[in-house]
C-alpha cells in the first residue's frame, strides 16, 4: 500500500507536487487552508481523519502528541541533518520515495534519514 502523506507547514508545496509526480498521495499543510496556522493537534487530527502520515521536523510538539493521540503515522526528520534548502529538499523527496517503495507501514513512527540518500 502506498503512503498517504501530509507535509507539515515548514515544507513547500513544490515538495508535495514532486511526490505526487512520483505517485505518492501527498498534500502540504499550505494547500489545506483550514490547516494553515492551525495547532499541531488539529493538524494531526485532520491527517488521521484523512488516513495520512504527518511528515515533520517539529519533534518537540508532534512526538508527545503521537504518544497520546490517535494518528495515521508520523515521519520525523532532523532539521539539522535534513535542510529544506539547496539539495536538501531533493534528498527529502528521494528518501520519502524510497520509504514508499519499501512497503513501510505508515501507521507507526518512522525516523527519515535523507542525509543518507545521494544528492540530486
Amino acid at each position: 500500500m502506498s503512503l498517504r502523506l501530509l507535509l507539515d507547514e515548514m515544507y513547500p508545496i513544490s515538495l508535495a507536487q514532486h511526490l505526487r509526480d512520483e505517485a505518492i498521495d501527498t498534500l502540504a499543510v499550505l494547500e489545506v487552508p483550514r490547516l494553515v496556522a492551525a495547532s499541531d493537534r488539529a493538524v494531526l487530527s485532520w491527517a488521521h481523519s484523512e488516513q495520512r502520515a504527518v511528515v515533520t521536523e517539529n519533534l518537540r510538539h508532534f512526538l508527545p502528541l503521537g504518544a497520546t493521540s490517535a494518528h495515521s503515522g508520523l515521519i520525523a526528520l532532523n532539521a539539522a541533518r535534513s535542510p529544506r534548502f539547496g539539495g536538501g529538499i531533493g534528498r527529502i523527496a528521494a528518501a520519502l520515495v524510497a520509504l514508499d517503495s519499501s512497503g513501510h507501514d505508515q501507521q507507526q513512527m518512522h525516523w527519515l534519514r535523507p542525509e543518507t540518500v545521494p544528492g540530486p
